[in-house]
C-alpha cells in the first residue's frame, strides 16, 4: 500500500509539474512555412513595383547625361528645372537654366540623346533675382525612381511624367499619375520623400 501510494503521489507531481511547465506556443511547421510564404509574397511584390518603376521611367539617357548635354552647351548656367515629358509618342528631357543675362531652355530625345530643340532668350532684369534663386543641383535630390516608387505605392496609378523645380524654396518632384480616366499630379519633397499634397 505504500508503494502504490508512493506511486500515485509521484505521478500527480508529474502532471502538476508539467502542467505548470512553458506555456510558450510553438508553430507548427505548416505555420511557420505560411509565415514565410506570406514574407516571400510582399518581397515580390516590392521588386516588381520597383522593377515597374524602372521600365517605365528609365530611358537610354538618364538625368544626369541629358543635363551633361545641356552644360556642354550652355555652359556655367545654373539648372532651374529639369522634367521627362511625353510628346508625341516619346519621352524627351525638358531642361532650363538662368545665368545672370539669359535664360535657357533645350529638349533632349531621352533614348537616343539627340538635341530636338535648345533656346536661348534675354532675361528680364526684373526677374535676375527670382530666377537665380530657383537654380539648384540634380544631386540635391533623390533618385527620381525612388520618388516614384513612393507615389505609386501611396496613390497606385501608372507613371506617366516627371518635373523637378523649386517652388517657394523648396526643391519639389512633381510625378504625373494616370489612374484609370483619372490625371493627377502629386508632390514629393525632392530632398526628404516625404509627400506634401496631391493635385486632383
Amino acid at each position: 500500500m505504500k508503494k502504490l501510494h508512493l506511486i500515485t503521489s509521484m505521478g500527480l507531481c508529474i502532471l502538476l509539474l508539467t502542467g505548470c511547465g512553458n506555456k510558450n506556443t510553438v508553430n507548427t511547421p505548416e505555420q511557420n512555412i505560411n509565415t514565410e510564404k506570406t514574407e516571400i509574397a510582399e518581397k515580390v511584390e516590392d521588386t516588381t513595383l520597383e522593377k515597374e518603376v524602372q521600365n517605365n521611367t528609365t530611358a537610354a539617357i538618364d538625368p544626369s547625361k541629358a543635363l551633361e548635354t545641356f552644360n556642354s552647351h550652355f555652359p556655367n548656367v545654373g539648372l532651374t528645372k529639369i522634367a521627362l515629358d511625353y510628346y508625341r509618342g516619346q519621352y524627351h528631357y525638358d531642361i532650363e537654366g538662368v545665368d545672370d543675362n539669359f535664360e535657357y531652355e533645350m529638349e533632349i530625345n531621352s533614348e537616343t540623346g539627340e538635341i530636338i530643340k535648345e533656346e536661348k532668350e534675354n532675361l528680364d532684369r526684373d526677374d535676375v533675382f527670382e530666377e537665380k534663386a530657383n537654380i539648384f543641383n540634380l544631386s540635391d535630390a533623390i533618385p527620381v525612381q525612388d520618388a516614384i516608387t513612393k507615389v505609386l505605392e501611396n496613390h497606385g496609378g501608372e507613371f506617366k511624367e516627371w518635373t523637378l523645380e523649386k517652388d517657394d524654396g523648396i526643391l519639389i518632384y512633381e510625378i504625373d499619375v494616370i489612374d484609370g480616366n483619372r490625371d493627377f499630379e502629386v508632390y514629393v519633397n525632392a530632398e526628404t520623400g516625404e509627400i506634401l499634397g496631391i493635385d486632383d
